[in-house]
């Protein structure tokens, strides 16, 4: 039915619609590609179509080739700008985090919520990295083992 519709409508307009599939949807993503490509913000072109998503926008707003060269450009001149001197390239290898370092002290705890609270013995006890008999949830002292009645 809309393509009965659309005949008329591209003939009249001045659209060769001769081996041409031209229906409806054209309507919308058409304007969506041009906006896009001419830089229109988003939420302004999803105003006007009605967009509610902007997943479903984005399937419309494709780059032009021209956008696509000048990126690729962008890209191409990039190569050749590497750092000159060293203070540069150390910044550039340098890691974004430190290793560990000295984690063959056996009493150093795991990570900074090493500590658990145990509420029988009223309580904190650090959890070591190496085994050692403090280590257990039972307080096996001298002192708090009472004699049974």
């Amino acid at each position: 039915l809309l393509k009965f519709f659309n005949t008329p409508i591209c003939n009249a307009v001045g659209i060769d619609i001769k081996g041409r599939d031209i229906v409806n949807h054209l309507g919308r993503s058409t304007p969506i590609t041009s906006l896009f490509q001419k830089g229109v913000a988003m939420g302004t072109t999803m105003s006007i179509t009605r967009h509610k998503s902007e997943s479903s926008y984005r399937i419309y707003a494709r780059p032009s080739n021209k956008q696509k060269e000048d990126a690729l450009s962008l890209l191409i001149n990039s190569v050749g700008t590497l750092p000159s001197n060293l203070q540069e390239q150390e910044t550039l290898t340098k890691p974004f985090r430190q290793p560990l370092h000295n984690t063959a002290k056996a009493n150093l705890p795991l990570h900074i919520n090493a500590t658990k609270r145990n509420p029988t013995l009223g309580g904190r006890r650090t959890i070591h990295k190496a085994p050692r008999k403090d280590n257990s949830y039972e307080d096996t002292s001298e002192k708090n083992i009472s004699s049974a009645p």
